[in-house]
């Protein structure tokens, strides 16, 4: 690759503006391998798929309790506290 070329490269990169398929090629020419990651800004993977299931969850139980309610059916707090824990599991272990 010229120096043109390579300049160019790095102009992109730090603009933000290089493709992937720029990376590969460039990464076969050096015999290398682009590795291609999404991380958290904030506590780790498993914290971020939990808090999404618990919304997930209380999302979904809201709606139930309010179908139950239009129909009279209101249930113990005690057991929408274990529906909830049970429901963020299975969504948090469902992946």
């Amino acid at each position: 690759m010229s120096g043109a070329a390579i300049s160019g490269l790095e102009a992109s990169e730090q603009a933000g503006t290089i493709q992937l398929d720029t990376l590969r090629r460039v990464a076969d020419a050096l015999k290398c391998d682009v590795v291609y990651a999404l991380v958290p800004r904030a506590g780790s993977l498993e914290s971020t798929v939990t808090k999404r299931a618990e919304a997930m969850a209380r999302l979904e139980l809201a709606r139930v309790d309010t179908t139950m309610q239009l129909e009279d059916q209101s249930g113990e707090p005690s057991a929408d506290d274990v529906a909830f824990e049970e429901l963020a599991v299975h969504l948090r272990d469902d992946r």
